[in-house]
């Protein structure tokens, strides 16, 4: 296993409930609303993936595919914006306009996708987490994608979530904001 992988999982956090009135759907749910632990005795960290990670499963040829594989492979717990289902489907029929991917390998990656979302705590963009999604577009810079991503993860448990990204603007805001960003180095 990566280090620093092995690190997040090793790391002396105190799993609590969500810090906020935070909707989110737990893996698995049938869609009901659960205001629930999203670390439990297996999951100490919550992986809070942007879109530009989880789309890296679907390229064969992304740097850093093979870190995120790895983090995911772990015992993490998975966690993503309901905005990121938006922005991932886009990705992948840009990959597939692009010619990155044929049109077989996009439906097959959005056949994967849709299964590996079922696996995600999903934190939900209801009006509190869009309120402060504007905030952060003001107070970073950050394009709204961005910026729904950053309040989505500040809704966690902020001492046992981390930033799953390769973009450099979320991850620069995220770690002004005290969120720390995985990998350390892209």
């Amino acid at each position: 296993m990566d280090r620093e992988i092995q690190q997040l999982i090793e790391a002396p956090f105190d799993c609590a409930p969500l810090s906020r009135d935070v909707v989110v759907y737990g893996a698995g749910s049938t869609g009901r609303a659960a205001r629930a632990y999203l670390s439990s005795a297996g999951h100490r960290v919550i992986a809070f993936l942007d879109s530009s990670a989880i789309v890296k499963t679907y390229l064969r040829w992304e740097s850093g595919r093979e870190a995120f594989e790895r983090l995911v492979d772990s015992s993490v717990q998975l966690a993503v914006s309901r905005f990121t289902y938006v922005e991932v489907r886009s990705a992948l029929a840009a990959a597939r306009r692009a010619g990155r991917l044929s049109p077989s390998e996009h439906d097959r990656a959005v056949e994967s996708f849709d299964m590996a979302w079922k696996t995600y705590a999903i934190v939900e963009l209801d009006e509190p987490i869009g309120k402060r999604a504007g905030s952060i577009a003001e107070t970073f810079g950050l394009r709204s994608g961005d910026a729904v991503q950053l309040a989505s993860a500040l809704a966690l448990d902020g001492d046992t979530t981390v930033i799953v990204a390769w973009d450099l603007s979320l991850r620069m805001a995220g770690q002004s904001a005290g969120v720390p960003v995985y990998p350390a180095v892209i």
